[in-house]
């Protein structure tokens, strides 16, 4: 309840509502149950609290009685009061019941006496009575943590009756929780559960996932706001608007948060994912605000209760999620229903209702429009319509602008909706009205339309269609497409929508329809072969693509702004500064989906005019650039003629929350005309310079970002001086001030070894000359496509620019100079008319106006759409398949080692790879799908005969060959050489001679190949091994003094067969006179003669847990704690972990659970593991910190008697080891260094889903001989955040 409310700064959950299936009976009312779970299924609700200490409490027929009259259809009870249970009945009145905190002993220590309570409190009433839910306790955890333990037991006992009673689907089971179990508050992005509730947390979430029930939160933005007043801004909880600016962001996702309640929502979603659990959705079970409080609480107003609470109910009804789910939009149950008057101080306990015990509302709630929930709004409802009398001419004009620039919803109008019957324009028109009146809150002057609309108090609904603010509820069910989105879109764009030849809903982006191919036409009302005459009969069309139209008069005094603060090139927007004015506060970091520009070696830059006009489809064109955006997805996007409405248009799309933005909001604002730059790769700093010569306020704006690593690249982009053949002189196309422009730009850009500028150049060849290139820089265009005009401004292919004067210019440009990368690509984008959007145009066509539909564009302008590569080999394929070079560690000078040195050394980096990112594979594998098949194989980056190994004839070279894959093991040999093995993993090896040689996951090794055949080139080849498909690539042996390629057939090598593998890895010996790193011979540690003190045995398995596919050892599949284990370890921070969370030995059955598993081990332990792989696959494992002896592997299950097959005289010594199918593996190790180790599958999927564990090997003496102390410097994140790593 509320007075217990006392949350932490940012907590979060996210609703869900669910519904009742009825049980298998024949009767109507089961069947109407059923129809109504079905429609319920789709819609979030608005439930309220109903708690019972109240005096005079009505009766609970009354109560029932009043419930149907305010149109409340869910409500939760703090216990199961049978008579009001009885006269729920067959109201469809759906229901919470609850079990009281002091009834957990009784039903969590007896299945008897739950069963007994679920017969009394349940079965006795459903399915008359509508019980959807049971609310097991009310924030155990935190107001009698002493049942905590209790909590589990009696909800899987009250569980297990519902299953004897068959009601298990149509009824949930869970707990409402305080808003305080989650830590860490805001960025929602940050949360976690208090780790001190793990042990409840974990078992409870997997439950709900097993179950399909809901975590109940209560959640209550008021105390968020009174227990960080100066922070949490009122109006951000009140769901009141607030600018942009004020907009609370999170700096990890980008994602801003206009009110409190969805920061908690999604901090709960935050904390159960980081738990790994995904499919649990949030029910908020209390929220509300008190309308009185005491001295104490100022904020407990009437007036702050009445906005929240109306403000909370047209949030979730208008079914707008939450940031970072907008998807799924919460139900929420007011707390509460009536004042309860009989509770204890503060006097806010007793305010909480909406309604007094007498039934008179405490307030009016302002909720018109939200369907009909809750009567007790009684606000004046007022309508606007059309006027009588008016020529429908007018109207229809006024009509377009509310469905077009207005934003009204006119979905209802459109053919076979609710509202198109009568087919007129005065209905339509007075629908169109109302919705735009509507939506500004009935505001004055919102009914005028230039005085063709009246406000009535008459209810316009007529039969089915019921208009925007009315009482009256439409018969008709339908699915509602986006209707956000529709309620934007212009009036004519909306009858486009639907193609009329198959009814499917085309959403703009396809010029084709997608079911049956019809293709949208653009028609016109004169033939469009008339504009091809461009004669002027009278003055130059100052209308759409006019020539150069300049944003304002063209003047000799540089154009007054509003003051800006300058932003030179040395003013750098520091990263992670969202506040101040040089960076957007929006786009303040890379999230992680595209962090991965680090590594990136392709980029796509995208240069686009976007065209200022905003009486041309403004809205439309902006987000037919977006979805330019989101299909070619560039890395840098450089935009010019942008002004502030186009600004927040970009701003509320999905695809800005990807970028950084080089224009903060408020510099937005305050700017009328501007260029700016988005990017995707981290941002090392924004800048930009206005140009000493321009009248029109023209800058250089640059963004550095660092990619490959190490590489620096500059991406500017500018809108040079624009021609301005206007009166009173025609001649005024400032050529001279657009060439000093580029020049200077070009030198203050020179400087830098790798430049891309581009931008709306406004260059013409003929006037301006040819740009001012310096040596070494390109022309992107001319480069690769000298043999096309390349046009970017072209009133002969852009229709929507037709009858203006004839211009065909290559206005926008790339120019380059680039040291670490080529240019590989350029294209036009933009170049299709946006389907079914259409305008009119007055054109004087011979001497008569005629009036012209023509199709509309993006924008005047062809966007151009850059690509380059990386000159080096870490290319995407590389980036894919885990490898970025190798590193080689020499034996020490005066160590010897066993062979001859190598005339060379070649770095062979080899594995598979795959087309997506990681981030889009993390997706798939937590959407509990397993990652496809690899999409090919890779040779240090590159596919089929895409890289080359030097060789002088005669020579030998040392071939290090690394498997870096991610999914398959794969065998490797060189096309008429041999492989003699000189090393594994740092052990030299004796040197026996292959064909091919396998290489599992994480293995390492190196060969010896003498260049001995005839000079020509020789295949190097790699195949995955033990895979139904044989993926294959090759590389090229090349001979210095070679005259012919590669010929001949790939050889071959083994594929699936497990044997001839096995056999050569137990051939694998360690040679024991040659000498390690250090002088003395390898074979001086006798590790065969060192009893072990104790036997590991570890098998991997592959469960299903909450139904999703997960790994694990043991049975535990590892999860992520919040806190570095080692840094828990040595600060000694409780719950973090257990240690004894993972068997040392496979349990038996099939069960597997969550755990952050840690194995106990001691230092100078020498240890025995046996790890035990029943599946068809082959495993690959790896310790950290750690090399170990391969004693042996074999087929079967291990047991004492496989010992007397181990090799315990030469194994080589390693850190990463292959299971066969259906086989064990043993190691020795000796455990001489202290710390906390992973162990872990080499299988990126397996360990991403918890095949790995660590294991802790301690040390009491806590001797710096035996571990060195944490560093100075050391990040403490977590829980170790605010320590310190030395004695203050």
């Amino acid at each position: 309840m509320a007075d217990s409310k006392l949350t932490t700064f940012f907590i979060s959950i996210i609703f869900f509502y669910f519904t009742v299936t009825s049980t298998a009976k024949s009767s109507n009312l089961v069947r109407e149950i059923k129809q109504q779970s079905q429609q319920e299924d789709k819609e979030p609700f608005v439930g309220v609290n109903i708690g019972t200490d109240v005096s005079n409490l009505l009766s609970p027929a009354d109560l029932v009685s009043f419930l149907q009259g305010q149109k409340i259809s869910h409500i939760r009870l703090y216990d199961a009061n049978p008579d009001i249970l009885k006269a729920l009945a067959k109201t469809k009145i759906r229901v919470i019941i609850s079990v009281p905190n002091n009834q957990l002993l009784a039903i969590g220590s007896s299945n008897t006496t739950a069963a007994s309570w679920i017969g009394r409190n349940v079965v006795a009433y459903y399915p008359q009575t509508l019980i959807t839910a049971i609310a097991v306790g009310d924030e155990v955890l935190t107001t009698v943590p002493s049942s905590a333990p209790l909590l589990l037991p009696a909800i899987q006992s009250l569980y297990n009756a519902l299953v004897a009673a068959n009601l298990h689907t149509q009824i949930k089971v869970s707990t409402p929780n305080a808003a305080s179990i989650i830590l860490d508050t805001f960025p929602p992005s940050q949360a976690f559960f208090n780790q001190s509730w793990t042990s409840v947390m974990v078992p409870l979430l997997q439950f709900l996932s097993r179950t399909g029930s809901p975590l109940m939160m209560n959640l209550y933005p008021y105390y968020v706001f009174m227990e960080n007043k100066g922070v949490v801004p009122l109006d951000n909880s009140l769901f009141k608007p607030l600018t942009p600016s004020k907009e609370m962001v999170d700096p990890n996702t980008l994602l801003h948060y206009t009110n409190v309640l969805d920061a908690m929502i999604d901090a709960a979603y935050v904390s159960m994912k980081n738990l790994n659990v995904t499919d649990v959705v949030v029910l908020v079970t209390e929220s509300g605000w008190p309308s009185k409080g005491d001295s104490k609480e100022p904020y407990a107003t009437v007036d702050n209760a009445d906005t929240y609470n109306s403000n909370l109910i047209k949030h979730v009804l208008d079914r707008s999620g939450t940031p970072l789910h907008p998807e799924i939009t919460s139900s929420v149950y007011i707390y509460e229903l009536f004042n309860e008057d009989l509770r204890s101080p503060p006097v806010s306990e007793a305010n909480w209702g909406l309604f007094y015990s007498n039934s008179t509302p405490v307030y009016l709630l302002h909720v018109s429009g939200s369907g009909t929930f809750l009567a007790n709004d009684t606000t004046n409802q007022t309508y606007c319509i059309a006027m009588d009398g008016v020529d429908s001419k007018t109207l229809q004009a006024a009509l377009d602008w509310a469905c077009g620039p207005g934003r009204a919803n006119c979905s209802e109008i459109q053919p076979g909706e609710d509202c198109y019957q009568p087919n007129n324009v005065k209905n339509h028109a007075s629908y169109a009205f109302d919705s735009y009146y509507q939506k500004e809150g009935r505001a004055p002057g919102s009914c005028d339309f230039k005085g063709v609309a009246m406000i009535t108090t008459t209810d316009p609904s007529h039969g089915s269609c019921v208009f925007p603010g009315s009482k009256k509820v439409s018969n008709k069910t339908r699915t509602v497409v986006n209707s956000t989105e529709i309620a934007e879109m212009p009036y004519q764009r909306v009858e486009s929508l639907v193609n009329e030849a198959c009814t499917f809903l085309n959403l703009y982006k396809n010029s084709t329809c997608e079911i049956c191919g019809t293709r949208a036409p653009v028609s016109s009302v004169s033939s469009l072969k008339d504009l091809k005459d461009t004669s002027l009969d009278g003055k130059l069309d100052s209308s759409v693509g006019s020539v150069f139209l300049p944003l304002r008069p063209c003047s000799k005094r540089k154009i007054m702004e509003p003051e800006v603060p300058e932003v030179g090139i040395e003013d750098c927007v520091e990263l992670g500064s969202f506040r101040g004015i040089k960076a957007s506060n929006k786009a303040v970091a890379v999230k992680e989906d595209s962090s991965s520009g680090a590594v990136k070696t392709s980029l796509k830059i995208l240069s686009y005019n976007v065209w200022f006009r905003e009486d041309l489809e403004l809205h439309m064109r902006m987000k037919a650039i977006g979805d330019l955006i989101q299909l070619h997805s560039p890395d840098i996007i450089c935009f010019q003629e942008v002004i502030p409405a186009i600004y927040d248009i970009f701003r509320r799309s999905n695809w800005w929350k990807l970028y950084r933005c080089s224009v903060s909001d408020d510099m937005a604002e305050s700017r009328g005309y501007f260029v700016m730059q988005l990017s995707k790769l981290p941002v090392k700093s924004f800048s930009c310079k206005p140009f000493k010569n321009s009248i029109m306020g023209r800058e250089l704006s640059m963004t550095e970002v660092e990619v490959l690593g190490d590489k620096s690249l500059v991406v500017a982009t500018s809108h040079l001086e624009s021609p301005c053949p206007a009166p009173p002189k025609w001649d005024q196309m400032f050529s001279k001030e657009r060439v000093e422009q580029a020049q200077e730009a070009i030198n203050i850009l020179q400087k830098h070894p790798n430049v891309i500028f581009g931008g709306d150049m406004n260059w013409d060849d003929k006037l301006d000359g040819q740009f001012p290139f310096p040596d070494g820089w390109i022309g992107a265009w001319r480069e690769l496509r000298s043999a096309e005009d390349g046009f970017t401004y072209d009133t002969k292919s852009n229709q929507m620019l037709s009858g203006n004067r004839s211009l065909r210019k290559r206005l926008d440009r790339f120019v380059c100079s680039l040291r670490d990368f080529k240019v590989t690509g350029i294209d036009m984008i933009g170049m299709e008319a946006i389907p079914g959007l259409s305008y009119i145009k007055e054109k004087n066509v011979r001497k008569e106006k005629k009036l012209l539909e023509l199709p509309v564009l993006p924008s005047d302008h062809y966007g151009l759409l850059l690509t380059i590569s990386s000159l080096f080999p870490k290319d995407a394929k590389t980036q894919a398949a885990g490898g970025y070079g190798g590193i080689r560690i020499w034996s020490r000078p005066k160590i010897p080692v066993p062979y001859p040195l190598p005339a060379g050394d070649h770095t062979v980096l080899a594995g598979d790879w795959y087309k997506n990112p990681h981030y889009v594979l993390r997706r798939l594998l937590d959407s509990g799908v397993n990652l496809p098949f690899p999409d090919g194989l890779v040779i240090n980056g590159r596919g089929w005969n895409g890289y080359k190994f030097n060789v002088d004839p005669g020579k030998t070279y040392r071939f290090r060959v690394s498997n870096v894959g991610i999914a398959t093991s794969i065998n490797f040999r060189i096309q008429g050489h041999a492989l003699k093995l000189i090393e594994v993993e740092g052990s030299h090896t004796i040197q026996n001679i292959y064909t091919s040689f396998d290489i599992h996951l994480g293995q390492s090794c190196s060969f010896l190949v003498t260049a001995d055949q005839a000079p020509k080139d020789y295949y190097v080849v790699v195949s995955s091994r033990f895979t139904r498909r044989v993926l294959t690539t090759t590389a090229v042996l090349h001979y210095t003094n070679s005259q012919q390629g590669v010929s001949g057939p790939v050889p071959g090598a083994p594929t699936v067969q497990i044997g001839p593998s096995l056999l050569q890895a137990k051939s694998i010996r360690r040679n024991l006179t040659a000498s390690g790193p250090r002088p003395n011979p390898q074979g001086s540690y006798h590790y065969g003669l060192i009893t072990p003190s104790r036997t590991i045995m570890l098998a991997n398995s592959a469960p299903y847990i909450n139904g999703k596919q997960r790994y694990a050892v043991n049975g535990v599949s590892y999860v992520q704690p919040d806190t570095p284990l080692k840094l828990a370890d040595y600060f000694k921070i409780p719950g973090v972990f257990n240690l004894g969370s993972i068997p040392t030995s496979p349990p038996s059955g099939n069960n597997a659970y969550f755990q952050t598993s840690v194995m106990a081990a001691n230092f100078r332990e020498f240890v025995e593991i046996v790890f035990q792989n029943w599946e068809d696959t082959v495993q690959s494992w790896h310790m950290d910190g750690y090399s170990f002896f391969v004693v042996g592997m074999d087929g079967g299950q291990w047991t004492t008697a496989s010992r007397k097959g181990y090799n315990l005289r030469d194994t080589v010594s390693r850190c990463t080891v292959q299971v066969y199918p259906k086989s064990w593996t043993a190691i020795y190790v000796a455990l001489d260094n202290v710390g906390m180790w992973n162990i872990r599958s080499e299988n990126w999927a397996r360990q991403y889903l918890g095949q790995q564990f660590y294991l802790r090997v301690y040390s009491p003496a806590n001797s710096w001989r035996d571990e060195l102390p944490i560093p100075k410097n050391a990040l403490l994140c977590g829980r170790a955040r605010g320590r310190h790593t030395r004695p203050l």
